[in-house]
């Protein structure tokens, strides 16, 4: 579900590493099938774990009329009041950690202010660089335009009232909260990180996708989508792709999969 190599750098000292990899690859020999949430990330668990097979892969499904159906829920009473501004709305979600880079989404949020003042930046989310990325906000001088609006049980009533989300993350494995957006008919800007959104967005066929760790192409990107007709034209792009994304069709995939091994 995640890029193996990337969590595994950076989270294990070296022989750690290696212990990890003797282990896993015993275990992945004696598994029947091994199935993976993106090609990037079958690819790297293949050499990662020098694989003499590739994975199968089966990308993330999502239930879109769930989704819109809970999106209509309201939104919690202390955030009404930034989501009533006639701003750009720009959302995103994640973990306050090393791996989402919020970083450099504040930092391009900080460029694409100074082009559209009318804007703003919500981020939902907790976590251990909380009071770093506060600091962060208040360098750039865009703090009465950054909300940080905390962890969420049901993030999509904001996703619904957002314009643009935005993922900036360093590494993945397939960002589900991609298709979450994009089943509200939400543009998207994303990191071209291994593995995942340049799977569902193409070569900015669906959405648009900037090099990782670039604030000044996030910001970009943020500029082209804050023009009418290419915020539409991502608008109906996003929202046909992910039908090929169908949770059912996914569990059809999974079904197929284990009747072959029975």
């Amino acid at each position: 579900h995640n890029n193996i190599s990337a969590v595994t750098f950076t989270k294990l000292p070296l022989w750690g590493r290696r212990a990890f990899k003797v282990v896993c690859r015993v275990l992945f020999a004696r598994a029947d099938a091994t199935v993976c949430v993106s090609r990037g990330v079958a690819g790297d668990v293949k050499d990662f774990f020098s694989l003499t097979r590739m994975p199968e892969v089966i990308h993330y499904g999502v239930d879109v009329k769930k989704i819109q159906t809970l999106s209509c829920q309201p939104i919690e009473a202390e955030d009404l009041a930034v989501f009533q501004k006639k701003t750009v709305k720009i959302l995103s979600i994640g973990r306050f950690a090393p791996q989402k880079d919020l970083e450099t989404l504040i930092e391009a949020f900080a460029l694409f202010y100074q082009k559209k003042s009318s804007s703003d930046l919500l981020i939902i989310g907790d976590g251990p660089d909380k009071e770093k990325l506060y600091q962060l906000v208040q360098q750039h001088g865009v703090e009465k335009h950054v909300r940080f609006l905390g962890w969420k049980q049901n993030v999509y009533p904001y996703i619904r009232a957002a314009d643009i989300f935005v993922l900036s993350s360093n590494y993945e494995g397939f960002p589900y909260v991609l298709l979450e957006a994009a089943a509200l008919g939400k543009p998207i800007v994303a990191t071209d990180t291994p593995y995942g959104p340049r799977e569902l967005l193409g070569h900015n066929a669906y959405g648009l996708v900037v090099p990782v760790g670039e604030p000044g192409a996030v910001a970009r990107a943020l500029v082209s989508l804050a023009n009418k007709k290419t915020y539409v034209h991502y608008q109906t792009r996003i929202y046909k792709r992910v039908g090929g994304f169908s949770e059912k069709s996914m569990l059809k995939r999974y079904q197929l999969l284990i009747q072959s091994l029975a």
